[in-house]
């Protein structure tokens, strides 16, 4: 599992260090001089909700209520769902980031090969206690003065 896990981290850096540039601009990426052209999305369906303690997945009983980004991660006939932000506890009718308990990189994972009927997560990594296990670690966040 701990190899797993590694392989993981490893294919999860790999992707967002894709997301960092060099620093110069790259002219397919750029917007200087260009126009805004997205005017708004229809035709849009709700299939079902991922995450959650409403979900399909009841994913509350990991302390799971909601979530942020995710990617997905193929490996053999399992696809990891690599979330950033995670959420424990919201009050009822909050909308968008926060609650309780907040953790970061819970990865959850499915063999559903269908997600036009939603997708059945098949669990998540967890730790010891089990709750989602962070799998990847980072310098907290301070401020000097």
């Amino acid at each position: 599992m701990k190899g797993k896990i590694a392989g993981l981290t490893a294919a999860f850096v790999l992707l967002l260090s894709g997301c960092y540039g060099g620093g110069g601009d790259e002219p397919m990426l750029t917007s200087k001089g260009k126009d805004f052209v997205l005017k708004g999305v229809s035709g849009l369906e709700r299939v079902s909700q991922l995450t959650g303690a409403e979900s399909p997945n009841k994913t509350d009983r990991y302390a799971v209520y909601g979530t942020d980004l995710g990617s997905m991660i193929n490996d053999g006939d399992k696809t990891y769902f690599v979330f950033g932000d995670t959420f424990g506890e919201r009050s009822a009718g909050q909308v968008g980031g926060g609650g309780s308990f907040w953790r970061s990189n819970a990865i959850g994972y499915t063999t559903d090969v269908n997600p036009a009927d939603g997708i059945a997560l098949d669990g998540m990594i967890t730790d010891d206690v089990g709750f989602p296990k962070s799998c990847c670690l980072r310098r907290s966040w301070t401020t000097t003065r």
